[in-house]
């Protein structure tokens, strides 16, 4: 964090006054160049990725310094120097501006200083001023006009102005060097003090995986030590507008576990007028699950991303703005064109190169990059170079002083165009110790001491959209620049998406048995399917995190039992027969009792839903017999979707009634044998009525007697 001390040149006053140095000036200030060119597009391009490596001071420390300075102000430097042998001295060299941004990195590198504006020789590091932690505090008077300051540098013109530390050892060996640069802001009077160059600061937050297969949150402090960096950057700066990229898997466990130190409802409280990316719930291989045609899957991870987000934050989190990564390809991108997204943050190293005849400076526009429906949308660069400024040392205050010079260097090169840079500040373990002293020292650039101009305006990415115009295509002024850029292959997906397929089924049959939809299981379930895709996991821990969910699931399902039910005699053709069933689980669930027997009928339907409270439960079942005899009634158990069978169970069924069909058979068999028998009882007296009582037994009539 800057210290802004006031109390002017206290460390070189009183080195002077004790005679211990001498004061040499090697020339008056020497007006640089009018304009800071970069080197061009193409070797921009290549500066910004393979940079050569600053100077890395092993010795010297710079614990801070005021990097804007306006024409005349104070400049602050702090050093540690305990390591410094006895008798060390410490030599201060101003030298003229860069003109480049290519000058600029071989200047930090320690190269291509050329002459020297002023210098401070042989300041005797025993006896400078500290404070109480033993820092050696400089304030070095600057000034615009007249003649040099006793302590400090008189610098005409506005630019970036190298200043190299040296320090050597009591024989006049150098021991070690450091090299920092000051950023001299326009007069206040200045008519051609230019437009500040927009600088979007995109934080990302992550932390590594956190769902355990037993739906357990767990990230320690070790693995949390980068997501707490950024999020101490974002709330120690809450003047500062910046975007906030978050995984919000991370988010959720952090808030769930807080390890310590900076917390996200510290972070809700920091992001008014601040903007956050939506993003898919966790980091997804996107271009396979486009590839494999699961559209679907990754709508419903940005759904439930950007839910989580706004649930967390309290803000909105809008798909409009999406910040690519690798994995992302034009068919991923017409996806997210169709789930809302317009605007693009392209990380410079993805971007095809520019021609630098057409583009000799550091692309600082908007351009069109385009879907593989040839959709275009609007992206920004996220500056390659600037990210490696900010993550070239370990020394936070001189990664925040190399970065924010370089952004000043681009903001030199065309001071009378609105232009915007963005930083990418990366995530995880190798989130930035310079990010808090950048952004602090945004904040104060924005409100420079009296008679300075600002060069730089902190922005959100959806308000550089805003200010900066896209940059025309060199073949078509009418049309906006098109470029292209370089994704990973697909990867395979292997079982997963099948996998992720049935463990959501199951998840689904469970939640139709509560009566509100959800509970703790559920949600824990649910989480772990959504975790289940990160694209940082093996294989194996992908699908463990899915075997996770199920048993999670399933241990709540098989408390939800349909025991042995015994016999039930039914004495009449319309009775009901009892079943029962028990609900382990503290909360009444919802089933649905399927039943089957072939001599039975089920006047309410053979499927039957039932709430069952917890405990023991009967479910008596209206039933109309077709027969009598013994015969079993199968009872199935089932989620009200069907999906998860509960379980399984038979009632020995024994009916003695007769039913109504059988009942009409028997009254009829009766009727036609009482009919039957009444009749053949009428013809049997009818035929005994007609024999004669003289009737010969032989059935003829006697004859008159012979005789």
């Amino acid at each position: 964090m800057t210290r802004r001390r006031r109390p002017a040149l206290r460390a070189l006053v009183l080195v002077l006054a004790v005679g211990l140095c001498a004061l040499v000036g090697l020339g008056p200030a020497v007006a640089a160049p009018a304009t800071s060119r970069t080197a061009g597009g193409a070797s921009a391009v290549a500066a910004g990725i393979d940079d050569p490596l600053p100077l890395e001071p092993t010795v010297l420390r710079l614990l801070e310094q005021t990097t804007f300075v306006s024409p005349d102000d104070v400049l602050q430097v702090g050093l540690d120097v305990a390591g410094a042998p006895p008798g060390s001295t410490l030599t201060l060299r101003l030298h003229p501006r860069v003109t480049s941004r290519s000058d600029f990195l071989e200047t930090a590198a320690g190269d291509g200083l050329r002459s020297v504006l002023r210098t401070y020789d042989d300041l005797p590091v025993d006896g400078l001023p500290r404070d109480a932690d033993g820092a050696v505090l400089l304030d070095l008077q600057v000034v615009s006009e007249g003649a040099q300051p006793l302590a400090g540098f008189r610098i005409d013109e506005p630019g970036v102005y190298p200043l190299s530390l040296q320090l050597d050892d009591a024989d006049g060996n150098e021991v070690d060097r450091l090299i920092t640069h000051v950023v001299r802001l326009p007069a206040a009077d200045d008519e051609d003090a230019g437009i500040p160059l927009a600088t979007a600061v995109v934080v990302q937050v992550e932390a590594p995986p956190a769902a355990g297969p037993d739906g357990s949150l767990a990230v320690d402090a070790a693995g949390a030590a980068g997501a707490l960096r950024a999020l101490d950057a974002v709330v120690g700066a809450p003047d500062v507008p910046l975007t906030v990229a978050a995984v919000p898997e991370s988010l959720v466990a952090l808030a769930a576990e807080p390890p310590g130190g900076t917390t996200v409802e510290d972070l809700v409280d920091a992001m008014r007028g601040r903007q956050v990316l939506a993003d898919t719930y966790v980091p997804l291989e996107l271009s396979g699950w486009v590839a494999a045609g699961r559209d679907g899957e990754v709508a419903e991870q940005v759904d439930v991303g950007q839910r989580t987000l706004e649930d967390l934050l309290t803000v909105p989190a809008p798909t409009d703005t999406w910040l690519v990564d690798p994995t992302v390809d034009a068919e991923g991108l017409e996806v997210l064109h169709r789930l809302g997204t317009s605007r693009a943050i392209v990380p410079e190293p993805l971007l095809d190169p520019l021609d630098p005849r057409d583009f000799p400076l550091t692309m600082t526009s908007t351009f069109d990059v385009r879907t593989s429906a040839g959709t275009p949308v609007r992206a920004v660069m996220a500056d390659e170079g600037l990210r490696l400024r900010l993550t070239s040392t370990d020394q936070p205050a001189l990664a925040a002083n190399r970065t924010l010079a370089d952004l000043a260097v681009l903001a030199f090169d065309e001071p009378d165009v609105a232009r915007g840079a963005v930083l990418l500040a990366p995530g995880g373990a190798d989130t930035p110790r310079g990010l808090a002293p950048v952004l602090d020292q945004l904040a104060a650039a924005a409100t420079p001491t009296p008679g300075g101009v600002p060069v730089l305006a902190a922005t959100r990415v959806d308000q550089l959209f805003e200010q900066v115009a896209p940059a025309d295509d060199p073949d078509d002024e009418d049309q906006v620049l098109v470029r292209g850029w370089t994704a990973a292959e697909p990867a395979p997906l292997d079982a997963l998406p099948v996998a992720m397929e049935q463990a959501q089924g199951e998840i689904d049959s469970y939640r139709s048995m509560l009566l509100d939809g959800d509970d703790a299981a559920a949600a824990t379930a649910q989480r772990l399917v959504w975790s289940a895709p990160d694209r940082r996991l093996a294989t194996e821990d992908q699908l463990a995190l899915l075997d996770g969910a199920t048993t999670v699931v399933a241990a709540r399902t098989a408390a939800v039992t349909a025991p042995e039910q015994g016999t039930v005699t039914l004495t009449a053709s319309e009775a009901s027969i009892p079943i029962v069933l028990d609900n382990g689980l503290d909360v009444p669930v919802e089933v649905e009792v399927r039943l089957q027997a072939e001599k039975l009928e089920f006047p309410d339907g053979d499927r039957v839903r039932a709430t069952l409270a917890p405990g023991d439960n009967r479910l008596e079942v209206e039933v109309r017999t077709r027969a009598s005899g013994a015969f079993p009634l199968e009872v199935a158990v089932t989620s009200p979707d069907g999906g998860t069978l509960l379980g399984e169970t038979r009632v020995q069924v024994r009916s003695t009634a007769v039913s109504g069909l059988g009942l009409v058979l028997s009254i009829g068999a009766g009727l036609f044998l009482a009919v039957w028998w009444a009749r053949n009882l009428r013809s049997g007296r009818r035929r005994k009525q007609l024999v004669s009582a003289d009737r010969h037994p032989t059935g003829r009539p006697d004859g008159p007697d012979d005789d």
